[in-house]
């Protein structure tokens, strides 16, 4: 259903400010006011000189903090409008029966949760008056919506590289909380669901800029989404073959053009907490050995690594795909040379000789949060990795049957330097 809103003139100044940076917002709102629950689309009305109109679409909930005399908002995902719909035409648009229903009158700091004859009345108006808001309205209406197909395991997996490859860039992965829907076909990537990615259709151009020979490849789909804030850019393309839902893995491959440093990580999905070895795992075990070998050693003190250790795995928990969720998909990092080792220990040893990775069976592992920070620092990965060599893995990665999260990192600025900005003097 739709939480229909009017915040105060300096609320709605808030609300344009934080948009911006994709961060959420919390209103202090009448105690009057209707409970948003655990989520609603939020239509954001403010009174101008014109007139009242609609001015923005978010996503509300109630938050905690209440008190006598307010309620407390939190609203995120938020999406201005550039050209406000006076509530007068959208009046014109409902019914006598809707119109009643629909107070577009509402006092300021009032918030009103509509029914859902009266909700779909009013989305349906706003899409009339202005169609290109369809699928920003859409994606609002999806955000809590539980995706379970092969596409959206897969969907799952994909923006989870995605996350953690803006997080080693150190942009904000707030920046994914930008509408998305699902894509019209299952056996698209991703990124195809972002508003603002671009299609196979920009590729051409892609190649010039970064890996010549992926136009080269045919049956596959490759869209590209460019992230960035006033000191980094990233540059993702989300390649998936045209003819297949379910691809049998997903490989994130982390790219810096400044260093030509290299990180490759390889989801594989736990089944209750195991993931059971096979023929097929050795095969791609034996491939990321040879990612390590890439690059040249370090000439500079820049570029000294604790190992090259370029090749991991991630032993991804199995979680639904909740298309508006912001958190990271759980799971256990483990380099291809460790887990070379782990299948020789006893540790791993299945009740029937197999062999299984998991909680029960590996002890160390690195956590979401140390494996990003020691990428981001500089302190794995290979560098000197030439663009041939790159090629060739997202060629290989594809000829696996797996989808490909190429995120090249442009900035132009060394991250460390962006530390020492960042430093407080002592």
């Amino acid at each position: 259903m739709a939480y229909l809103l009017l915040p105060t003139n300096r609320q709605v100044s808030a609300l344009v400010s934080l948009a911006s940076r994709s961060e959420p917002i919390t209103l202090a709102v009448d105690r009057s006011a209707d409970s948003a629950g655990n989520g609603e689309v939020c239509l954001g009305l403010a009174d101008g000189p014109t007139g009242r109109a609609l001015t923005f679409a978010g996503w509300v909930r109630s938050a905690g903090g209440a008190s006598d005399l307010d309620r407390r908002l939190s609203i995120d995902r938020v999406h201005i409008l550039h050209d406000p719909i006076p509530t007068q035409l959208l009046r014109q648009r409902l019914s006598r029966a809707h119109q009643r229903s629909v107070d577009l009158d509402i006092s300021q700091g009032v918030g009103l949760r509509l029914t859902k004859a009266g909700s779909k009345a009013l989305l349906d108006a706003i899409v009339t008056l202005q169609p290109q808001l369809e699928p920003v309205l859409n994606a609002l209406v999806g955000v809590d919506r539980t995706l379970n197909s092969p596409a959206a395991n897969r969907w799952c997996d994909e923006r989870d590289a995605v996350r953690v490859a803006l997080r080693i860039a150190g942009l904000d992965d707030k920046l994914l909380l930008q509408p998305w829907m699902e894509p019209s076909s299952p056996s698209m990537p991703f990124l195809a669901g972002l508003s603002e990615s671009t299609p196979e259709a920009a590729l051409l151009d892609h190649d010039a800029r970064s890996v010549p020979g992926l136009t080269l490849l045919p049956g596959f789909r490759a869209d590209i989404h460019v992230f960035q804030d006033s000191h980094r850019t990233l540059e993702v393309t989300n390649v998936n073959a045209t003819n297949v839902e379910a691809a049998l893995g997903t490989d994130l491959i982390y790219y810096t053009h400044r260093t030509r440093s290299l990180v490759l990580v390889q989801y594989k999905k736990l089944k209750d907490g195991e993931y059971r070895v096979d023929a097929r795992f050795r095969s791609q075990l034996g491939r990321m050995l040879k990612v390590d070998a890439l690059g040249v050693s370090s000439l500079r003190s820049a570029d000294w690594r604790l190992g090259a250790r370029a090749a991991w795995f991630k032993l991804a928990e199995a979680e639904p795909f909740v298309m508006g969720s912001n958190e990271m998909v759980q799971g256990q990092y483990l380099h291809a040379e460790y887990v070379t080792q782990l299948l020789e220990d006893d540790c791993t040893r299945g009740p029937r000789k197999g062999r299984i990775l998991g909680y029960e069976t590996v002890d160390r592992h690195l956590t979401n949060t140390l494996f990003i920070s020691l990428v981001k620092d500089g302190w794995i990965g290979t560098s000197g990795v030439a663009l041939d060599d790159l090629r060739r893995m997202v060629r290989q990665s594809l000829r696996d049957d797996n989808s490909v999260v190429l995120a090249e990192e442009k900035s132009a600025t060394r991250y460390r330097n962006e530390r020492r900005r960042r430093r407080v003097p002592r």
